[in-house]
């Protein structure tokens, strides 16, 4: 397989991140025999991809690329360093928890023992039941805050609690009424970070979490709209 064909798809990737034709070629060709590149050079431009789009925030193409890196790598050490920053990428910034999961059960494959995979697992399972009354608990807990920014923090510690487990529940449920019971969910959610950005406009989490869900909810007016808060906002280069 040619070497200008996985740059080619790379590059595609760059203008669009969810370019799906462009993703199942690169995966396609990086998993084939007899690629005309070392495993060396195609490490190397994996990386830089990756690189790239973590830094426009593109962290859905990153999780992507990084399962790619550690299905191509030949050393162990790295693969497990590729394959933890891939479990905390889907746990701390996607806040995808099943996936999570089962990146951290694959990192104990690869190093049994690994005391941060194990404490992410258990804190999941521990608050995969409960979610409902931490989110309560929360929003109690900002309620009767005084000091602004830490109400703020609360409200959107309530929201990526439900986001983190609620809207999977949900999701994945035949329960009835499932359906408008997760519409309701996501607009507690939207209400809620909503209401932690009014009170600390500066709440960077708040800015992000609503980019996931946006994002997740296809709702892009909404979401340029907080983009172009976010980056007047912002005091970094990004």
């Amino acid at each position: 397989m040619s070497a200008k064909t996985i740059r080619s798809a790379l590059g595609l990737l760059q203008d669009d991140p969810e370019n799906e034709k462009a993703w199942e070629q690169l995966k396609g060709d990086v998993g084939e025999a007899g690629l005309d590149m070392s495993a060396d050079e195609l490490a190397k431009l994996l990386e830089a991809a990756r690189r790239a789009h973590e830094m426009r925030r593109e962290y859905e193409a990153v999780a992507r690329m990084l399962e790619l890196e550690v299905s191509v790598s030949k050393d162990a050490a790295k693969k497990i360093d590729l394959q933890t920053t891939l479990a905390k990428l889907l746990d701390e910034e996607l806040l995808d928890d099943d996936r999570a999961g089962i990146a951290y059960m694959e990192l104990l494959e690869l190093k049994p023992g690994d005391q941060g995979a194990e404490e992410a697992i258990e804190r999941s399972e521990g608050k995969r039941g409960k979610w409902n009354e931490l989110v309560e608990r929360y929003v109690s807990e900002a309620k009767q805050a005084g000091e602004p920014s830490f109400k703020s923090s609360l409200l959107v510690s309530a929201a990526e609690v439900a986001y983190r487990y609620g809207r999977p529940a949900l999701t994945g449920s035949r329960e009835k009424g499932a359906a408008k019971k997760l519409e309701a969910l996501t607009a507690e959610i939207v209400g809620g970070l909503g209401e932690a950005l009014e009170i600390d406009p500066k709440n960077r989490r708040a800015s992000l979490m609503l980019e996931l869900v946006f994002r997740a909810e296809s709702r892009w007016e909404e979401l340029v709209t907080l983009l172009e808060r976010f980056a007047t906002e912002a005091a970094a280069k990004e």
